[in-house]
């Protein structure tokens, strides 16, 4: 275990992390909680980082700027932020720990973990909050050493996953994360429940590839879905990468994540390209904006088994059910590369006369995922008709140029 009390330097590598937040006493004559946790940690044999924002024992506080300064690059890079909300309004009031915890629970509420010991005064609204929001732990009237146990085993439980049998080692042998695995530079500043997202691990290895380097990143804000709301979605991550070509840094914009996507193209060739039918879905997404209200697109989406695993999204949202050894791989772009990580893999499949008339005979139909709140309406238009309508986007039109050619309007 490695304590790092307040104004000390972020470690250059570890393996994982905990900030302990909570009420702070500001009388010497009232005992602090963070000993009892330091030594409930160490004899579980946590092998991670602790930040401990009270001064290491027998140095001075930081000036205070310092320690907000301090504070911020902690509570960033720690993979879980347990908030002990031991609050006494005499002696431990937390008016701080109010603060720190309504603005994790609006940037990233998943590594929060809130705990309140028996008799913690003024905590009924910080629960409620924290159970809406939907903490990463919430124990109330809990044992602190129950609460840092679970922890722990969240942590074990990310770290496990994610390194998979580079981690088996350690495991085995010894105090958990002792041996291999550690995050350095900007790595350090990713929780890991978005570490072990394949949308950021494909992210990032493509950035190294190029040559560049991670130094710093902050999450910005987690987007959720379920009904737990226990599945990432979206992230958005502020980022400082080093661009090796240019020898500079980048640092003024924020990386999007989401899953990857399979989109499938399923047309009926014609002798004038313009009259090529291609089978489409009406949905309405919220950020659309055309005077349809609904954006017209290929069937596309993100497969569980990642993009490319099958044509299930092609049938879910179609009905169209397409053998998979007739599938085209067209290979993968990002859609918007100025905004978001994510690609989109093309699929393409010629329809013969006879099953498109088939598709024809049923536009208009529904299709979708009820649970997902997914509507996708069956729509077969020309490519003459797409060229011309706002509510087909330029990644939709540039998917089915690449394998149709570009046929002139």
């Amino acid at each position: 275990m490695q304590i790092v009390y307040a104004g000390e330097p972020i470690p250059d590598s570890f393996p994982m992390s905990m900030f302990l937040a909570g009420p702070t006493p500001r009388d010497p004559a009232v005992k602090s909680w963070r000993p009892e946790a330091l030594t409930i940690l160490g004899d579980l044999e946590y092998a991670g980082v602790v930040f401990v924002p009270e001064p290491r024992p027998g140095t001075p506080w930081p000036e205070k700027q310092r320690q907000y300064a301090w504070e911020a690059d902690a509570l960033h890079a720690s993979d879980r932020i347990v908030v002990w909300l031991c609050r006494n309004m005499q002696t431990l009031p937390g008016l701080t720990t109010n603060q720190e915890l309504g603005r994790w629970l609006a940037r990233d509420p998943a590594r929060v973990v809130l705990a309140t010991p028996e008799g913690a005064e003024h905590v009924g609204y910080q629960i409620d909050d924290a159970r809406r929001a939907g903490v990463g732990g919430l124990f109330v009237d809990t044992p602190m050493k129950a609460v840092l146990t679970r922890v722990m085993q969240d942590l074990l439980i990310l770290v496990k996953r994610d390194w998979g049998q580079r981690m088996v080692k350690s495991f085995d042998d010894g105090p958990m994360g002792t041996q291999s695995f550690s995050r350095e530079r900007g790595e350090r500043f990713v929780p890991l429940h978005i570490l072990q997202q394949r949308s950021y691990r494909n992210w990032h290895a493509d950035l190294v590839q190029a040559g560049n380097r991670l130094d710093d990143a902050r999450v910005e804000w987690v987007f959720r879905v379920g009904p737990t709301r226990s599945k990432i979605f979206f992230w958005c991550l502020w980022v400082k990468v080093w661009v090796a070509a240019e020898q500079r840094w980048k640092a003024n914009e924020v990386v999007l994540g989401r899953p990857d996507i399979a989109a499938y193209l399923a047309y009926c060739p014609a002798p004038n390209p313009l009259d090529t039918r291609i089978v489409m879905v009406d949905e309405f997404r919220s950020p659309a904006r055309n005077a349809r209200g609904l954006v017209r697109e290929l069937p596309s989406g993100s497969p569980s088994g990642g993009a490319g695993s099958g044509s299930s999204e092609l049938e879910e949202e179609t009905g169209l059910k397409i053998a998979p050894e007739r599938l085209r791989d067209e290979g993968s772009r990002q859609l918007a590369a100025t905004l978001s990580a994510h690609i989109s893999r093309l699929f393409s499949v010629a329809l013969s006369p006879e099953e498109m008339a088939t598709v024809e005979q049923r536009a208009g139909e529904v299709n979708g995922i009820a649970e997902d709140t997914e509507r996708c309406y069956l729509r077969v238009v020309t490519v003459r008709d797409l060229l011309h309508d706002p509510g087909v986007d330029w990644s939709m039109v540039g998917m089915i140029m690449k394998v149709l050619g570009a046929p002139q309007p």
